[in-house]
């Protein structure tokens, strides 16, 4: 009887860590996405310092969160969204509307690479 307690308090442990992991996920890149779509609409705009501000703080929060994500985040997803993220940035210095818009679209479909990677489907269990 010991031995099936020990599993279902192993199992209940496995299922509140994943279950943490994914809410842990989900507020880092939601909280990135809203910055950088309001990045987005300053570039719309014209304001590219608005727009470069709200990267920065955007990526602040992703290297702020390297402990967590070098941990539970594939090293590959962490390096293409650093990549993303300064390749928007390079496009904002260059004041580029296009371009810049673009560079965030990218930025944002790594975000949420990241985030779906992280949530469990029966494909990814069974």
């Amino acid at each position: 009887m010991k031995r099936e307690l020990a599993a279902l308090a192993l199992l209940l442990l496995l299922v509140v860590g994943a279950w943490w992991n994914v809410q842990t996920v989900d507020q880092l890149t939601d909280s990135i996405r809203r910055d950088l779509l309001q990045s987005q609409q300053a570039v719309a705009q014209g304001d590219y310092p608005t727009a470069e501000r709200l990267l920065q703080q955007g990526l602040a929060r992703f290297v702020k969160a390297a402990p967590y994500t070098q941990v539970f985040i594939r090293h590959d997803e962490i390096d293409s969204c650093m990549d993303a993220f300064y390749d928007y940035a390079a496009t904002l210095c260059e004041e580029e509307s296009p371009e810049a818009l673009a560079a965030c679209e990218k930025l944002l479909y790594h975000l949420q690479g990241i985030d779906s990677m992280e949530h469990p489907l029966p494909g990814s269990i069974f």
